[in-house]
This record gives C-alpha cells, sequence and structure tokens, in this order.
C-alpha cells in the first residue's frame, strides 16, 4: 500500500507542483527543517506566496514563487494536510497580525 501511494504522489507531482490553498506543509530540510507553514494566498500577481511559519517562532513570511516550486519539487517540503476553513480564518488572521507587526503589510 505504501508503494502504491508514494508511485501516486510522484506521479501527481509530475503535473501539480504549487501550493494548495489551505495547505499547511511540513519543512523537511534546510535552517527551518521540523516547522509548518500555512498558505495564506497569493502576493504581487503570482510572484511571491504569503506563508504563516509555525509553531515557535510564529511569523508571517513572503517567499518567491521560484523558490517554494523548487523545493516541492526536490521534497524539501511536503504537504501535510489541509486544514479545515474556520482554522484557516485564524490562521488568516494571525498571518496579518505578524505581518503588521514586522511591517510587512500594510
Amino acid at each position: 500500500m505504501r508503494v502504491m501511494k508514494n508511485l501516486v504522489r510522484r506521479f501527481l507531482k509530475l503535473f501539480y507542483n504549487k501550493l494548495s490553498y489551505r495547505g499547511m506543509y511540513a519543512i523537511h530540510s534546510g535552517d527551518r527543517v521540523g516547522s509548518f507553514f500555512v498558505y495564506i494566498e497569493e502576493e504581487d500577481k503570482g510572484s511571491s506566496y504569503a506563508l504563516l511559519m509555525m509553531p515557535n517562532p510564529t511569523e508571517a513570511l513572503y517567499v518567491r514563487k521560484d523558490e517554494i516550486e523548487s523545493d516541492l519539487k526536490y521534497d524539501n517540503i511536503m504537504f501535510y494536510r489541509k486544514i479545515p476553513a474556520p482554522y484557516y480564518e485564524s490562521c488568516k488572521a494571525q498571518f496579518l497580525y505578524y505581518a503588521k507587526k514586522a511591517g510587512i503589510h500594510e
């Protein structure tokens, strides 16, 4: 069963290599290994993504689209689950709070 799941996941990656709306992702390599982020929205006409990093420290980030697509391609970040709408709204409010606090959002 596990082999079949991996085969299907790799097949889908060939055609679908972008973030999913309300998706939560785990980071598997780099300086933020072990962290999660929630995809909030696309910014600047698709050139960057707004992300809420969790759990510690919680912060709002804007990351270039090509960096995320590269990390998805090489399994540096992996889809964890789609979060329910009420929790997503809470994450979106937290993103706005931390973005304003950091001075990266009006």
